[in-house]
């Protein structure tokens, strides 16, 4: 008698045992590997979403230079600066004369976190082009303009938008397009600062 009611008592003990420690220890791996995958994946996703909203930004803003174009294919809106570097972009930031340019370009800034900075000993004041030209947030490598513009205040005939995929200089990637129709995406390196070579996609 003695003998059975042992075994009805080890048969419910049986029935509402929890997880041993293993067992706990083997599903919270589990879930911790789950989660990982997951994370990882949100944050790739995130990180191509991001890009694809620079690439569609760099767009526009090729829209709005192509609305400059000239009948001898030269850009109103693209004029090497006073006393800049011919061939590159480098007036400070909202000193565009395109407003619609200035308005995409600080929402590359705004995607990226991005903080608007000048290159050093660009211009500060008036030049003596009827336009401005101008490259944003150097210090993170966020976008440059360059053109093929050789002579002050020359129409540029070529350009190329380069726009950062994030703050990190030299190190982020970057993606261009150019005025002949030309793109290209790297995932490293910064942007080239080169004008004489990069008003086409390098």
């Amino acid at each position: 008698m003695d003998n059975l009611l042992f075994q009805r008592w080890r048969f419910r003990r049986s029935q509402i045992t929890g997880f041993t420690l293993i067992e706990l220890l083997v599903i919270i791996s589990i879930i911790a590997l789950l989660s990982s995958v997951i994370l990882a994946s949100l944050n790739s996703a995130r990180g191509q979403s991001k890009n694809a909203r620079i690439k569609q930004e760099v767009l526009q803003i090729r829209n709005q230079i192509e609305f400059g174009r000239t009948g001898n294919n030269t850009f109103n809106d693209l004029k090497g600066a006073a006393t800049a570097t011919a061939g590159k972009f480098v007036a400070y930031y909202g000193g565009f004369v395109n407003s619609g340019i200035s308005v995409l370009v600080t929402d590359i800034l705004n995607i990226n976190n991005m903080t608007p900075a000048n290159y050093s000993g660009v211009l500060s004041g008036t030049d003596a082009c009827a336009t401005r030209t101008y490259s944003l947030a150097a210090a993170s490598n966020g976008l440059t303009i360059f053109t093929d513009n050789t002579a002050t205040c020359a129409l540029a005939t070529k350009y190329a938008i380069y726009a950062s995929y994030g703050p990190t200089v030299g190190s982020s990637g970057y993606y261009c397009l150019d005025s002949l129709g030309n793109s290209k995406t790297t995932t490293t390196g910064g942007i080239p600062n080169n004008p004489t070579v990069a008003s086409t996609c390098q």
